[in-house]
């Protein structure tokens, strides 16, 4: 296993971006499929049986690596709070012209100009922005004044949704998609039971909203946070001092030199990943992009004073409010709070403990890991090459005449979607 890339500490939480270290794994079986490594990944379920196996051992490595005395695990809403940020602002911000033969609609640095064909269907194209704008009807008004019919086809086609380009993307799997979303929640819950985890979530926030306020509210308890996600949006939470972040996907620490600089550049770039354009500054053909935003940001001592003055403020206003973590509404916060003040994590019974492949006294000492941390989950020979680790004080490793821990043998104890794999 990976050497432990931070010191040990007896009051670590750690925060596990659930939606992120899941999708990984997912992902992972395409590699999986197209060598020897696993045969007859043929039926959803064999799909589902695998995954699951990626991440309770990716949940015990992690656990290993950074011995948490608490876990909290992050849901991702469905019904996201920025998506009505998103559709608010451009139906202010987007503005739409007509003649007898064209609408165009003019958002950010584009100008699409929609014409109705012979047969009755609807073609757009980009226009030129600067040649464009000599030709642009004088009877500009805002999509929100606009009938409803000319609302959703702008929607429908041009302007850029909330996350909007991940629908588009392959889904190269045999298992239903929205059902694999569902269960993958549906099983945060379940093997939280068996690492005493706090699993949290909100219909309205996404996980970062969840890792934020679980780092603030909850971390505040905490010598030390690590956060387990390969989301670069996160880098702003290592301004806190006691947060590190564990990429996953490159199996290292995040290195991130100025984590406000970062955020700040981000924002006038915008995020592609998300959806999200960079700021469109008067006359300018192309939005701002990362290298474009560094040089802006080294070279501009107020950003915003800047934004104000050439009349892209709202557009700044709208990434920092999408971007920036600090943003999120005072009432999801709260409710956030509200939840983790609400869970009492929960060890599940014993027998499904010894089902699963534990011995006896290590299911005596899980009983206790919310107290002494998550050492009890590694062999006598893992202790013994982690000296760093090994604190007689508050910790009994097993007897040497003990049989090895099994992780997880018994994977289809858990529940599933389809049903039994047998």
């Amino acid at each position: 296993m990976k050497e432990n890339p931070l010191p040990y500490v007896r009051d670590r939480l750690m925060i596990v971006d659930w939606a992120s270290l899941s999708y990984h794994q997912l992902h992972g079986l395409l590699g999986k499929k197209d060598s020897a490594q696993v045969l007859d990944i043929d039926t959803p379920e064999k799909e589902l049986e695998i995954w699951r196996h990626g991440m309770l051992r990716k949940m015990t490595q992690y656990i290993k690596m950074f011995n948490p005395k608490e876990v909290v695990l992050t849901l991702e809403g469905n019904d996201i709070w920025r998506n009505d940020v998103v559709k608010d602002y451009y139906n202010e911000n987007t503005m739409v012209y007509y003649d007898k033969n064209n609408y165009y609609a003019k958002f950010d640095n584009f100008i699409y100009m929609f014409t109705k064909n012979d047969d009755g269907s609807i073609a757009h194209q980009k226009l030129d922005l600067l040649d464009a704008e000599k030709i642009l009807p004088n009877n500009g008004k805002k999509l929100k004044d606009m009938p409803e019919r000319i609302k959703i086809l702008f929607w429908d086609t041009v302007l850029p949704k909330y996350k909007g380009t991940r629908s588009s993307q392959p889904w190269n799997f045999i298992i239903d998609k929205k059902v694999w979303r569902n269960y993958k929640e549906t099983f945060a819950s379940e093997i939280a039971e068996i690492f005493r985890a706090h699993v949290i979530g909100l219909p309205e926030a996404e996980g970062d909203d969840v890792i934020y306020v679980s780092a603030k509210y909850l971390g505040k308890n905490f010598d030390s946070v690590v956060i387990v996600t390969c989301d670069s949006d996160l880098n702003q939470m290592l301004i806190e001092k006691n947060v590190k972040i564990f990429n996953h996907r490159k199996d290292e620490m995040v290195v991130c030199s100025s984590p406000s600089d970062y955020i700040e550049v981000k924002t006038l770039c915008g995020d592609k990943s998300d959806n999200i354009n960079g700021m469109a500054r008067p006359n300018k053909k192309t939005q701002l992009g990362e290298a474009g935003a560094i040089k802006l940001y080294e070279s501009v001592g107020n950003i915003y004073a800047l934004a104000v003055e050439e009349g892209w403020e709202n557009q700044y206003q709208r990434n920092q409010t999408l971007i920036k973590l600090s943003f999120i509404p005072t009432h999801i916060q709260r409710q956030l709070c509200n939840q983790i003040d609400k869970s009492k994590p929960q060890l599940c019974d014993f027998e499904k403990l010894n089902d699963m492949g534990y011995n006896k006294k290590i299911i005596s000492e899980i009983s206790r890991m919310k107290d002494l941390g998550f050492y009890t989950v590694n062999s006598l020979a893992y202790v013994n090459a982690h000296p760093d680790m090994f604190n007689p004080d508050i910790f009994s490793t097993p007897d040497a005449e003990d049989e090895p821990m099994a992780i997880f043998g018994d994977i289809n104890a858990f529940k599933s979607p389809i049903g039994s794999i047998f």
